[in-house]
């Protein structure tokens, strides 16, 4: 066998070893949901009882943003996402969701600028909250899951 052949099959299980880790297939498989009751990650939440709010950042975090839209859907109220800009478009409903487009390892021309990045992350979660005609009921509209599951 070749040097040039024997390369070869390190980098096909490198690559087999990279297409098999699928985070949108991830994510569904561990957010369990029956119509009502989410499990996810050993605990129970009852979306009939709560707005769920989704907060996704990183390299993967569109693809695991679709995972969890595959598996709860209609029951996410809002969600934004940063990570890398997009190709092809957003499967996602841009009613629902909003993405931030970012630069890896280090910021791009469309990523936002560092100090308003958290601003309009803010500014579209009490924008789009239902508090956001009443702010007296704004720390009844926390998005509490995310806080819960941490």
């Amino acid at each position: 066998m070749e040097l040039a052949e024997l390369r070869q099959h390190p980098r096909a299980i490198f690559d087999s070893a990279v297409h098999s880790v699928d985070a949108c297939a991830a994510v569904r498989k561990a957010a369990q949901f029956d119509g009502r009751h989410l499990r996810l990650f050993g605990r129970v939440f009852d979306l009939a009882l709560r707005e769920v709010y989704v907060v996704a950042i990183g390299k993967a975090a569109y693809e695991m943003a679709v995972g969890l839209n595959e598996s709860i859907g209609d029951s996410i109220k809002r969600g934004i996402i940063t990570s890398r800009p997009r190709k092809a478009e957003s499967i996602l409903d841009p009613r629902r969701w909003h993405m931030f487009a970012g630069g890896h390892p280090l910021p791009s021309g469309a990523s936002p600028p560092p100090s308003s990045a958290p601003a309009d992350i803010c500014r579209f979660l009490l924008e789009t909250s239902p508090a956001s005609s009443s702010r007296s009921n704004l720390s009844q509209t926390t998005p509490k899951m995310m806080v819960d599951a941490w």
